[in-house]
């Protein structure tokens, strides 16, 4: 039994040895810690302040027009539908019957049609890609009107809502911090895409390792090979997180972004994807061997989920948009938009966390199983 323990307790120093140590070698490296906390919030700024909610909608977006019908007059869905967001980007008009909607809308007068009848919502577009559905849909969700589902027919994409009865009665509806802003959404995109480049932590700690003969020192030392990268991953990982909080808390307090949502959701999804991108890192450093080479790997890693995730723009091509779905960028920029515009919590968000908990342990896995190589260099 003591044996045991004194066994537990000799691999639990290691690994925080070599984390200890990897962190402070990181921490000492102030160049690295000013590109990977103040080129982000630059970054960012830029981008925010450039690309606002009120330049950000694509020129077409300005001649998009909408029509509703209502059964019964529902004053909430009224005042959303006439609120200042929706205006911004779309012409509103009312029908007296639905027959005339529907007509117009076939004949393309209309590009999206919102129609209440029965206790539902439906939401008929024209184009599958419209932008009016996830500016109605994220209001709607915001207010818990329950389960949307989708069809298509006559080739218009149906998105249907069941309305609670509460909605149904008269009330205000508080639209502001219900649509992201430019800063809010390149607040959480560009926070991904830094955080990637980030994985270049774990090449240096390999390389360097490499180069200072530490690892062939930790090789005849009483230390194994899944010890040492675990402790590369854990310090690297610390390392990271650390700098993401600094960011997520900068772009809240001094930009105003909007990161008003579940923290455990919005924390999980930030460290699940630290643990991703690093393990990414070791790996493609365990495997190339070479700074440069690793370099261009990552930077390609960064640009491409970024890219397919809508990192550069909200809206992306149906190509990108099936890529995405091997994308870490896209579970957690969902997970976190869920939390802070749908109010989602930690459980309702469970389907993203459980994918980027399923990436993040085949990353740790392929991280140990390629990192053997380590002690044969």
């Amino acid at each position: 039994m003591n044996t045991n323990w004194f066994e537990v307790r000799g691999i639990v120093m290691n690994i925080v040895q070599i984390a200890l140590f990897t962190c402070k070698r990181h921490i000492r490296d102030y160049k690295m810690v000013i590109a990977l906390t103040l080129f982000p919030v630059l970054i960012i700024f830029i981008l925010g302040q450039a690309l606002d909610s009120s330049q950000m909608a694509p020129k077409q977006m300005n001649s998009i027009k909408v029509g509703y019908w209502f059964e019964t007059p529902i004053p909430a869905l009224e005042t959303l539908l006439h609120s200042n967001s929706l205006q911004e980007v779309a012409e509103v008009q009312a029908y007296p019957s639905m027959d005339e909607a529907v007509r117009d809308i076939d004949q393309g007068i209309v590009d999206s049609l919102v129609i209440y009848e029965n206790g539902k919502v439906q939401v008929i577009s024209s184009n599958e890609k419209s932008m009016i559905y996830p500016i109605i849909s994220s209001m709607l969700q915001a207010q818990k009107v329950g389960e949307i589902t989708s069809d298509t027919v006559n080739e218009n994409a149906v998105h249907e809502m069941n309305l609670s009865k509460a909605y149904v009665k008269d009330q205000i509806i508080v639209t502001e911090g219900k649509v992201p802003r430019g800063i809010d959404y390149y607040s959480v995109t560009m926070l991904f895409q830094c955080l990637f480049f980030g994985t270049i932590l774990a090449v240096l700690s390999v390389i360097r390792d490499s180069l200072n003969r530490t690892s062939e020192r930790s090789a005849t030392a009483p230390i194994t090979n899944w010890e040492y990268v675990m402790g590369k991953m854990i310090g690297n990982v610390t390392v990271l997180f650390i700098f993401a909080l600094f960011i997520v808390l900068f772009t809240k307090f001094v930009y105003g972004a909007n990161w008003n949502g579940s923290w455990w959701v919005i924390l999980a999804s930030i460290l699940l994807y630290i643990v991703i991108a690093i393990g990414f890192g070791l790996c493609i450093a365990y495997l190339t061997r070479n700074t440069g080479v690793s370099s261009i790997f990552v930077m390609f890693g960064a640009i491409f989920f970024s890219l397919s995730s809508g990192g550069f723009a909200r809206e992306v091509g149906p190509t990108l948009e099936k890529i995405s779905l091997f994308s870490p960028n896209h579970y957690a920029q969902e997970a976190i938009f869920d939390a802070v515009y749908r109010g989602s919590s930690f459980a309702t968000s469970s389907y993203e966390i459980i994918i980027l908990v399923i990436m993040a342990a085949l990353m740790i896995a392929l991280s140990l199983l390629v990192g053997r190589r380590e002690w044969a260099w």
